[in-house]
């Protein structure tokens, strides 16, 4: 009942009845399930490094139907949503993210992770999310007809997980993607299994340009992903005075202002708006306008990373607002021969 009241006018749409985005659910939330709620792992955790030796038969079941009555009241929900909006805008997909890690401990005694979930590095971190993951899909997968029910993970060492996790995350946010791991993707997606992926890692400094938010959105998306995530967004109060690299929000008493930086990543999920239009009017594979992107402009990047364990900062050199502004004007009239103008 208390997620409710806080959630549910998020999910409904109802939180923008007076804006221009009137009753349009948000897209993505996390769900508040952890390894420690609603069931606790307090008495049902014995010592060992493998998640299926540890965790008691108890906490197994009882998870597992707190799983499957959160699903089934989630997609009660989704189902009494209007229908004036295209499917793909009435439903919000909602994640189980695993973020806690153990050696949090050291510095937080109310962590509860025996594991390390977020970023995982050893393999019984890995095969802890695989256990996680199978007891989710086994209590949701029946209910999920519309896949808006998601296992998510963070992963930044996908070489250290190999295929532990093929077909069991729904979606993975890489971190430092490089070819090998977007290559890993890419075999896990030619074996018929679950393979949608997102990058994650720092926005520009604010001295540096404001390019960087959109070429990454755009080298992204050549790569195969879905999206990218700044993995901090909100500044402090101080962020008016001194610059902070993750204020993409400034707060305002109340209130909160975009930062110039963060209307840099609206410009670019618009420009791969105008790629996924052109895919449909040309009715050809997603990789042949990837390919033809790539042609235009040199989405060639480097990952600048402050220490070793650091998702990183995109960076790109050669790449002009001049080049993607012909690129965006090109599809644009390209795309409003197709009957699409209004669309854009």
């Amino acid at each position: 009942d208390k997620w409710d009241k806080y959630i549910r006018p998020l999910v409904t749409g109802s939180a923008f009845y007076d804006l221009p985005r009137q009753n349009q659910p948000v897209d993505l939330m996390y769900l508040p399930l952890s390894e420690n709620w609603p069931v606790s792992i307090e008495g049902n955790y014995k010592k060992s490094w493998w998640a299926d030796e540890a965790l008691s038969d108890s906490y197994r079941q009882n998870l597992k139907q707190a799983f499957a009555d959160f699903a089934k009241h989630l997609v009660g929900i989704n189902g009494n949503l209007s229908h004036s909006l295209p499917s793909a805008l009435t439903q919000t997909n909602f994640q189980f993210y695993l973020n806690n890690k153990v050696y949090y401990r050291e510095k937080f005694k109310q962590s509860s992770a025996p594991w390390i979930f977020d970023e995982p590095i050893h393999i019984q971190d890995f095969m802890a999310l695989k256990w996680y993951g199978q007891l989710w899909h086994e209590a949701v997968d029946s209910l999920n007809a519309d896949n808006h029910l998601c296992f998510r993970g963070d992963i930044s060492y996908t070489q250290f997980g190999r295929d532990i996790l093929w077909g069991i995350t729904d979606i993975e946010y890489l971190g430092g993607n490089n070819p090998q791991k977007t290559r890993m993707k890419q075999d896990e997606f030619n074996q018929g299994r679950r393979s949608r992926f997102a990058e994650y890692g720092s926005a520009n400094k604010i001295s540096d340009s404001n390019l960087q938010p959109v070429l990454w959105q755009l080298t992204a998306w050549s790569r195969g992903a879905c999206g990218v995530l700044p993995w901090q967004t909100i500044g402090s109060e101080k962020c008016w005075e001194i610059g902070e690299q993750t204020a993409l929000f400034y707060p305002k008493g109340d209130d909160v202002l975009p930062s110039v930086r963060l209307k840099a990543f609206q410009y670019g999920q618009q420009l791969v708006e105008y790629m996924v239009f052109l895919v449909k009017a040309l009715d050809v594979p997603e990789v042949a306008v990837r390919q033809w992107l790539i042609n235009r402009i040199n989405l060639n990047d480097t990952i600048n990373k402050t220490h070793i364990d650091d998702a990183g900062t995109v960076q790109f050199q050669d790449v002009s607002m001049t080049k993607l502004w012909k690129i965006r004007y090109e599809m644009g009239q390209y795309l409003s021969g197709f009957g699409v103008k209004q669309s854009l």
